[in-house]
């Protein structure tokens, strides 16, 4: 289970038209509609791609919880997006058991 802090809205946010938008950056594009992906050996949420000819990118996103760089007994989860080559990141409540 994932548990999102409270985020400010330049953060995280599902707009009216049902882009989802981190970090202040919208895809365009109505998110709601599309399937997600589960791995569930990976623990791996995916969601894309969707290809944006105007601006010749492609967004992907992924929900995880790799272990955490300074402690791998704790969970790092975080959400990715890609938009061509461009990683962008918004990381969730660490977790520790």
């Amino acid at each position: 289970m994932y548990r999102l802090e409270p985020t400010d809205c330049a953060e995280l946010r599902l707009g009216p038209d049902g882009d989802l938008v981190l970090l202040d950056s919208p895809t365009g594009h109505d998110w709601s509609a599309e399937a997600i992906d589960v791995d569930s050996d990976r623990e791996l949420i995916r969601l894309g791609p969707w290809h944006d000819p105007a601006r010749e990118l492609s967004y992907r996103f992924a929900l995880g919880a790799p272990a955490c760089s300074d402690d791998s007994a704790c969970e790092c989860p975080r959400l990715e997006r890609r938009a061509g080559d461009e990683l962008s990141a918004l990381a969730l409540a660490r977790r520790c058991d």
